[in-house]
This record gives structure tokens, sequence and C-alpha cells, in this order.
């Protein structure tokens, strides 16, 4: 997973609060503007320590509680870096059932995603065997 591959803002993100909790962040509230509240235990607050964590809150807002800022979607670059995951576990041993339920996919996007790259070669050829 290539940090490059995301918005400038959502790095800056992942270097404050970390991958996991900026990607939920992104997933959750991305292409909207957020009033980021004073403290964790608002209501706002405590939605926030909902999706990302408590540690990922107080981090978020010692910077930027208080203010506005724009939090972006990323929709396709997540998507890219889940994409290269994918193809990084199947690489390393991971069994496409196990890839399902991994990143809740269906066994069919997950083949779309495999068949990309020549990682799926392998199986191509033993399916043709088969069928």
């Amino acid at each position: 997973m290539r940090l490059s591959d995301l918005p400038e803002s959502l790095r800056h993100l992942v270097e404050l609060i970390g991958w996991e909790a900026a990607i939920r962040l992104a997933e959750t509230f991305g292409g909207i503007t957020y009033d980021m509240p004073r403290h964790a235990d608002s209501v706002t607050g405590e939605r926030l320590t909902e999706v990302i964590g408590r540690a990922a809150t107080d981090r978020l807002l010692e910077c930027f509680g208080g203010t506005s800022i724009y939090l972006p979607m990323a929709a396709t670059a997540i998507r890219r870096v889940r994409d290269r995951a994918i193809v990084a576990d199947y690489s390393a041993g991971t069994g496409v059932n196990e890839l399902v339920q991994k990143y809740r996919l269906c066994d069919r996007q997950i083949w779309v995603i495999l068949k990309k790259t020549d990682c799926s070669a392998a199986d191509k050829v033993e399916q043709g065997v088969l069928f």
C-alpha cells in the first residue's frame, strides 16, 4: 500500500491518525467539509470516536478541533490500494474464499481484480483443464 496513491489531504491524515483510521474517516465522511468538534466528549466527537477510535480522535482534534476540514472521498485511490492488497494476499497464498471474507467482496469481484494482473495466470490454466 502506497501513501502516494492517496490525495495529499488524506496523506496528511494518515500521517496524523494512521492508515486504517484515515481510510475509515474517508469512507464514512468523505466528500464533505466536516466541522471538527473541540472535544471528543461532544456528540460529534463521540461519532468520530465510533468511526476511528479514541486515540485517533484525540490526535485529530488536537490538530483540527474547532475548525472545518475537507475530508476527501478518495474512493478510486482507496479501491486501488485495496486491489493491490488483494493481489498481494493472493500471491502470498491466501485463497479466494478467505479474500472474500477479509475484503467483504463476492468471489466474482475478487477474480475480476486478480485477472487484471498476471498473478492469476496459473489458476486460469488449472481451470482450463477442469472445463
